[in-house]
């Protein structure tokens, strides 16, 4: 899937997470679940290597909890995290229209609300770390709600 996708936007794939966050600025992921969040930034090859400088961009449903650690590892390694949560899909990922709710510092959101917008139709600063996460907990639950009526 990875190469599929790199042939698609005209990148390349790197060997290694490591190497990934050693030849990137800026660096976005989305995962599949907290586990994988975890391995991929704490595990044995991960992301947080080479990292000063970095900003590292978050873009999966996990735990506050999850994004909390994400940041705070960043943190001591001299790089940078926000979360963005998004409030869409696939097809309005490829036109660039997401609605993302980002957490994390203010600053570092400042220095590359460019790339978001570019990213979004909508996007919102909510926070702190973890604050994202948890609105869109909430806004998940009320549409579960509302669906089920």
């Amino acid at each position: 899937m990875a190469t599929a996708l790199a042939e698609e936007v005209g990148a390349s794939v790197a060997p290694s997470l490591k190497d990934l966050t050693a030849g990137s600025d800026i660096i976005l992921t989305v995962v599949t679940d907290d586990r994988s969040m975890d391995a991929d930034f704490f595990g044995e090859d991960i992301l947080l290597e080479n990292t000063v400088g970095k900003v590292f961009v978050n873009c999966a449903t996990v735990s506050p909890d999850v994004h909390r650690k994400i940041d705070a590892g960043a943190l001591s390694r001299g790089a940078s995290s926000l979360e963005a949560c998004m409030a869409s899909s696939i097809p309005q990922a490829r036109n660039g229209e997401l609605y993302l709710m980002i957490g994390g510092s203010k600053e570092v959101f400042d220095q590359i609300k460019p790339l978001l917008d570019d990213l979004s139709k909508k996007l919102l600063y909510i926070g702190e770390s973890g604050k994202a996460a948890e609105v869109k907990a909430l806004a998940n639950m009320v549409m579960n709600i509302n669906t089920r009526l």
